[in-house]
């Protein structure tokens, strides 16, 4: 997220900054605003090259109006000051169950102010919007610390758990050739070619420290018909969870890909001996560099644990440097046996007029996952790092 910047947070008792100034209109998002709305995000969070807003409208318009649960109810949001649009915030809205009660969630996104609008209070604005809509709980992820403040005046909590990364390392050299990212090719090429040599070597004397355990359960496509039908009895030892439908898992399945950035979207179902569905894993892999995941779905941390053996096994043998997710509540112990490293890549927030929702967020049984909130966050933030 990158909202009001000013470093000063406006005061949520005080009557004069529960909005923005009188000039700044709050209203819902229409699709003639998306070109000036890509055109925002664009040069606030650098999403795009000079000249390509025009995929960056797309973009906006299939995730946000075009997909099947977008909601009239809960609109995105922009700031209006005569004409021109100063802010934006996204809401990607996905639908939950928690045993017999269904709920919509919405998850904050691509939240952006302008330089000159930022002491205007218009982030704030903005999102006290948002948070007053009629949806049953609010999300957003790896806020910075002032967007953090904001929310946290709004009355939302920071999950501790979501706010942590987990990461798995297989070639190091190879991954701290990547963060450097040399500015010229040839010195680019040529630390990259020795990261993989060194690495390499390392495999080949440490592999017992370095390799995951291997893969022993059989796997299959995940379709969207496939997780469908593994869905219910994963729900039966699941709290909170996804209520999908055909409609929002074809259209995702197709959404996903697009993200060329990302990588290759690998998805699929695990089963047990004897053809059971145990769970399933979602993540882009990138070959040579860090991969991301975006959904570990299990039913009770013994299938946990073999879904996660499977991931980490199929990444590692299609070249994968390492592996990244988020750290959801049930996980902690399966990544430190594997492992895994932790850092805290930013707060994850949320809000609800029920407190019992936010409890149940964080519940080891609850299934919140990045597919499930922004799972194109990174194409915007920083899937070229």
């Amino acid at each position: 997220m990158d909202m009001v910047q000013s470093g000063v947070l406006p005061n949520p008792e005080h009557p004069t900054h529960t909005r923005a100034p009188s000039r700044t209109l709050i209203r819902p998002v229409e699709p003639g605003d998306l070109d000036a709305v890509a055109k925002l995000v664009g040069e606030t969070l650098r999403a795009c090259e000079p000249g390509s807003e025009a995929s960056l409208a797309e973009f906006l318009r299939r995730t946000l109006f075009e997909q099947p649960w977008a909601d009239p109810e809960i609109p995105s949001l922009v700031a209006d000051e005569d004409g021109d649009i100063v802010g934006f915030i996204g809401a990607e809205i996905r639908r939950l169950r928690l045993g017999d009660r269904a709920m919509r969630f919405a998850w904050a996104a691509h939240s952006v102010v302008s330089p000159a609008a930022r002491a205007r209070a218009v982030g704030f604005a903005l999102t006290q919007r948002l948070l007053d809509g009629p949806q049953d709980a609010t999300l957003g992820d790896s806020a910075s610390p002032l967007v953090e403040q904001m929310w946290l005046r709004l009355g939302a909590r920071r999950l501790e758990l979501k706010g942590i990364h987990w990461v798995r390392v297989f070639r190091p050299a190879s991954v701290a050739a990547r963060l450097l990212d040399p500015r010229r090719a040839r010195v680019r090429a040529g630390t990259r070619r020795l990261a993989g040599w060194l690495d390499d070597l390392t495999v080949a004397v440490g592999r017992a420290a370095i390799a995951p355990r291997p893969a022993t359960a059989a796997e299959e496509e995940l379709t969207p018909s496939a997780m469908l039908d593994a869905m219910p009895p994963l729900g039966r030892r699941l709290g909170l969870h996804p209520h999908y439908d055909e409609a929002f898992l074809t259209w995702l399945f197709d959404e996903l890909p697009r993200a060329k950035d990302r990588g290759q979207l690998v998805a699929r179902l695990v089963r047990d001996g004897r053809g059971r569905p145990l769970g399933w894993y979602v993540y882009f892999l990138r070959r040579g560099w860090r991969s991301e995941v975006l959904q570990v779905a299990a039913g009770g941390e013994r299938a946990l644990r073999t879904v996660f053996d499977q991931l980490l096994a199929h990444a590692y043998a299609h070249g994968s440097a390492a592996v990244r997710g988020r750290l959801e509540p049930g996980m902690l112990g399966v990544v430190a046996e594997r492992r895994c490293l932790l850092w805290h890549r930013g707060a994850t927030v949320a809000h609800s007029s029920d407190p019992d929702v936010l409890d149940t967020i964080e519940r080891p049984d609850a299934l919140v996952s990045r597919l499930d909130g922004d799972p194109w966050v990174d194409t915007l933030v920083d899937a070229r790092r």
